[in-house]
């Protein structure tokens, strides 16, 4: 038996395997890359994620949308405007930072032959961004707060397009349409040109539209006669949306030849009447449609309805919507980590012509100075100026970034920050905010009352401490203080107390090339005014006006004193107000004060009698232990001793030493009592009567060193 043969099979066997090997390996070095590439960037399909899908209609003439029963047909009538709710949950971890967009296809048998946009959203909130386009591709792109909220929680989402009948396309006049495999419903779309009558003859409408530019949409009507018609009628209806008809814009032609025709206008529609169509010709109408003006990120939906008549026939064809959107300036801030603020400006998403535009910034809503980065560089330069005026022709798109410090006005918690786009007298604005969790509710002025001294002209002076803190905003130039003393027509500054202030205010603030006016002064820094001066001359307020702005980080303590009337003791209020950027805190504290007794150097003689005691206050008893002294009640002896309370100092001061005490304890006595004038428990008793001798105090201290 022969076996070359075999010999030969597992040689060609070899050189098989090798091959197969080699083609293996080419395929995969190949294609396995590839493959890697769409993993990363792949889209996932929603399809297995779809829970409900539901339909409304808001039938012509109506203006409330009704559910449709999906378990029945549901006929999609041209001039209706149905809903279509398409119902999703994404299990946690579907999306990451690699695949941030779903895809859903539209069974073939259904189209929507527009392109749209619109938001995607979870519950009430938006969550990103959704295209359809005439191919019936969803693509619903996710914002990061929501892919980072996927990551640890399934997201419920819902999709919802609001859709002409007109736009509605189905390969057949009745589709069972499959939009998952467990959801399918039947819709049926009646045919919008009706056999022919054969007294007019038939005809076939179409329209069609597109955006040709940013402001400007073209539509075409087509009329096909298939027998010979009637002199026809087009009445074109804007139906919906801000927009004009562009006049000078109107070409119609029979078959391929431009004929004269000219249409009438009213108000939001056209009347155009043609001659009659033989068998199989053709009108072509084409016009422009303008948007009105939008404003900053301002959507206008354009639809429009097309009515032929060709005898008693008649035929209504809406066209496309149009969508037109105004994206030329957007504002966000991002805080970092290391509590600064980045703010970006995206300029020019529509490529308008920026030429004569001027690009301003405010912050905290004043008007500044920015130096900012440009992507791409303007005019061969990577950073731009603020505000800054564009010269030349310029439709490019561009992001402006700079960082600033957090800072708040007050009574706010979020810095605010506006960018301003103007051309003659249009003006863009895009305003935003950044939380700032440190800064509470922001209130840097603080005012508070400190004593209430009785002066050696038995007159009261009140001490108060107004303080600025711009521990988290600044003043902006043109912030102003106001004070205001509450209490009565005895309130007031004396001269003297004035000139202090005055002296205070211009060394706190570092005021240079001070000036005086009439009532207050000047200097570069500010200005200070004495307000609401009554008919004695006497002053009770003042303001403070900024000059210049106020850093951050600024803090200063106004002390001051003025004369207030009371008696025995008070509750004392002063109003003080800031305003800056239109804003403004007020701060009005109520303090409860008693007068307190100056400090009196009285000489005291060592030996008693009722002549001395008339001179100075006499020592009355001592021993080792304890000493009274005794004087009459009178303001410059012990007329106010009674006023004095726990923990008040007292020293006894010697030839050779210094003795201190301590108050412990203030008594009434009896006239009859005077063997209580001695207390041993204590190292000190200051003693005197009340007025008219009715009672005797006695203030008991002790020795602390």
């Amino acid at each position: 038996m022969n076996h070359p043969s075999y010999s030969c099979l597992a040689s060609k066997i070899k050189t098989s395997i090798i091959w197969i090997v080699v083609i293996l390996l080419q395929t995969y070095t190949l294609f396995s890359p590839l493959q890697t590439y769409a993993e990363e960037n792949s889209l996932h399909p929603l399809d297995g994620h779809i829970n409900t899908i539901s339909w409304e209609v808001e039938r012509q003439y109506d203006t409330n949308f009704e559910p449709l029963d999906s378990q029945q047909p549901i006929e999609i009538k041209p001039e209706n405007t149905y809903r279509l709710t398409i119902d999703y949950e994404l299990p946690a971890q579907t999306l990451n930072t690699n695949k941030t967009q779903c895809l859903y296809t539209l069974p073939s048998q259904f189209r929507i032959n527009t392109q749209r946009t619109g938001p995607i959203k979870s519950g009430n909130t938006e969550v990103g961004t959704y295209t359809i386009d005439t191919n019936g591709n969803i693509t619903l792109t996710y914002n990061d707060n929501l892919i980072t909220e996927n990551q640890t929680k399934t997201i419920y989402g819902s999709l919802n397009f609001e859709l002409n009948g007109s736009e509605i396309q189905l390969r057949q006049e009745t589709e069972t349409v499959p939009f998952t495999d467990t959801i399918k419903h039947q819709l049926t779309k009646p045919n919008t040109n009706p056999d022919p009558d054969p007294e007019t003859g038939t005809l076939y409408v179409q329209k069609e539209g597109e955006k040709i530019n940013e402001t400007t949409a073209q539509y075409t009507i087509r009329i096909q006669a298939y027998e010979n018609t009637q002199p026809i009628t087009i009445v074109d209806t804007l139906k919906e949306g801000k927009a004009s008809y562009d006049q000078t814009s109107f070409t119609i032609k029979k078959d391929n030849e431009t004929i004269q025709a000219t249409p009438t206008f009213e108000n939001n529609t056209f009347q155009l009447q043609l001659p009659a169509l033989e068998t199989n010709q053709t009108y072509t109408i084409t016009y422009n449609v303008l948007s009105d003006p939008l404003k900053n990120n301002e959507t206008n939906q354009i639809q429009n309805l097309v009515e032929t008549q060709n005898g008693n026939q008649t035929i209504n064809v809406y066209g496309p919507v149009i969508t037109f959107t105004r994206n030329i300036l957007e504002k966000t801030g991002k805080r970092n980590n290391d509590g600064t603020i980045t703010w970006t400006i995206q300029l020019n998403q529509d490529k308008e012509n920026l030429k004569g535009y001027t690009l301003k910034d405010q912050f905290n809503q004043e008007e500044k100075i920015i130096q900012a980065k440009i992507e791409p560089a303007l005019d061969g330069q990577d950073t731009i100026t603020l505000p800054h005026t564009f010269e030349q022709n310029n439709t490019n798109t561009y992001t402006i970034t700079y960082t600033t410090d957090p800072e708040v006005l007050i009574n706010n918690q979020q810095t605010l920050n506006k960018a301003i786009l103007e051309k003659g007298e249009e003006t863009i604005e895009q305003e935003t905010s950044v939380y700032i969790e440190e800064a509470h509710t922001y209130k840097p002025l603080k005012k508070q009352g400190n004593k209430i001294t009785l002066t050696k002209d038995n007159n009261y002076e009140t001490e108060w401490t107004l303080t600025i803190n711009l521990d988290q905003g600044s003043l902006a130039k043109n912030w102003t203080i106001t004070d205001q003393l509450e209490g009565g027509s005895n309130t007031h500054y004396t001269n003297q107390q004035k000139e202090a202030l005055i002296k205070e205010i211009q060394t706190k603030f570092n005021t240079t090339n001070n000036q005086p006016t009439t009532n207050g002064f000047t200097s570069e820094q500010l200005t200070f005014e004495w307000t609401d001066i009554d008919e004695r001359g006497q002053t009770k307020s003042f303001k403070i006006t900024g000059k210049q702005p106020l850093p951050k980080g600024t803090k200063i303590d106004i002390q001051y004193t003025n004369i207030t009337q009371v008696e025995n003791e008070a509750t004392l209020s002063n109003k003080a107000k800031i305003t800056d950027r239109h804003q403004e805190q007020k701060s009005d504290p109520r303090f409860f004060g008693q007068p307190l007794i100056p400090t009196l150097e009285l000489p005291v003689l060592s030996t008693y009698s009722q002549e001395a005691m008339d001179q100075y206050p006499c020592l009355y008893a001592s021993d080792e232990d304890h000493l009274v002294i005794c004087a009459h009640n009178a303001d410059s002896h012990f007329g106010r001793i009674q006023q004095l309370g726990f923990g008040d100092p007292i020293t006894i001061q010697t030839t050779t030493s210094s003795y201190q005490y301590k108050i412990e304890k203030v008594e009434i006595l009896e006239p009859s009592e005077v063997d209580r004038m001695v207390d041993s428990e204590y190292g000190l008793t200051l003693f005197t009567c009340t007025p008219y001798g009715v009672h005797r105090v006695a203030v008991r201290a002790r020795l602390v060193s």
